[in-house]
């Protein structure tokens, strides 16, 4: 008759590594670095997305 294989004595589970508290400090640190990314980077989103200053007048030419 065959005998089954022994099996290697199973090791305990080790905890997982994104727990909830790790998740909402996650998404926090997240959240102040894009705060001060978008507060670094506003005024030169702002120059950047400005429209172009209106050309300057055209001089009026007398009439001959």
């Amino acid at each position: 008759m065959i005998e089954p294989p022994e099996l290697p004595e199973l090791e305990p589970l080790e905890e997982p590594f994104w727990k909830p508290w790790r998740i909402v400090y996650a998404i926090i640190a997240i959240l102040i670095i894009l705060a001060l990314l978008a507060s670094v980077l506003w005024p030169l989103i702002l120059t950047l997305t400005e429209p172009p200053p209106p050309p300057p007048p055209t001089p009026i030419l007398p009439r001959v």
